[in-house]
Parts: C-alpha cells; sequence; structure tokens
C-alpha cells in the first residue's frame, strides 16, 4: 500500500500537534501536585478521619487506585467537619480492612483543608511530572528531526 507523502506528513504533524498539549498538561498537572504535596510535607497537620465511602479503580495499567470519600475535623475552634475526597495508590479496602469501623489519619493543608493525603501516601505527581517532561521532550525532538529531515516521512 503506497500512501500519498503529502498524506503521510500530514497524518505525522498532526499526531505531534495533538500529542504535545497532552504531555504539556500531564508536565503541569505534576508540577502542580509536587508542590502541593511538598507544602503537605512541609505544614501538613495530621488528624484522624472518617471514612464514608470508597471506589476502587481494578482497570489501570499500574495496578489498582481508590478514591476515598473521607470527613474529618481540622485543628482549631471551629466544630465545622471537613468532607473530601482523597487519591489512594492501591486497593484501600483490601490494605485496610477495618478503616470503615476503626477509621484512618490523614494529613491535611490547613490553609486548604479539602486538600488531604492518607499518611504515608505520596501520590504520583512526580511520575507525571517525569512523564509530562520526557513525553514532551521525545515529541519535540521528533518534530525537530522530521522538519529537518522531511525524506525520514516519505518527503
Amino acid at each position: 500500500m503506497n500512501i500519498p507523502k503529502r498524506w503521510a506528513r500530514f497524518a505525522t504533524w498532526s499526531a505531534i500537534v495533538v500529542r504535545i498539549p497532552v504531555a504539556l498538561v500531564m508536565l503541569g498537572t505534576g508540577i502542580a501536585d509536587y508542590e502541593s504535596a511538598g507544602k503537605l510535607d512541609e505544614r501538613g497537620a495530621e488528624v484522624p478521619a472518617e471514612v464514608v465511602h470508597v471506589t476502587v479503580n481494578t482497570g489501570g495499567e499500574d495496578g489498582p487506585t481508590s478514591t476515598l470519600t473521607i470527613r474529618f475535623k481540622p485543628r482549631g475552634d471551629d466544630p465545622t467537619k471537613t468532607m473530601t475526597n482523597v487519591s489512594y495508590d492501591g486497593d484501600f479496602e483490601h490494605d485496610h480492612p477495618r478503616a470503615d469501623r476503626q477509621g484512618i489519619r490523614i494529613e491535611y493543608d490547613p490553609e486548604n483543608p479539602e486538600h488531604a493525603r492518607v499518611v504515608g501516601q505520596s501520590g504520583d505527581a512526580l511520575d507525571r511530572m517525569i512523564g509530562g517532561a520526557v513525553f514532551t521532550r521525545v515529541i519535540v525532538a521528533f518534530a525537530i528531526v522530521s522538519r529537518r529531515r522531511p525524506d525520514l516521512l516519505g518527503g
């Protein structure tokens, strides 16, 4: 099958144009989450929390992930409880079978109590940041090479 040269170039450049924003979003969200995790490391407050609901997703390539809806009382005089969702790398129900009765410990940002994580979880921010950076560099390098050497695409 012989594909016209201009169609091959068009398909290649379309793929590059579509993938660059995806790579940049991965990089950007990874950086934002990494900075946010750093804030929790610096000034996070640890408190007990009640597990309200757990959803486990077992269809991921990197293994199961869980989303927890938790309720906790931030430190201070405010009697209001905060409810938020947190991510957990793994099958939370399997790893913590009695959490619904015993509760868990979370770490939250006192300036933004809805930003929380299960104590001991670091998340995948660094993975996304590195993956986004590598993905971006590969796409840009491919675009540069294919621009300088159009013969590689049948040009």
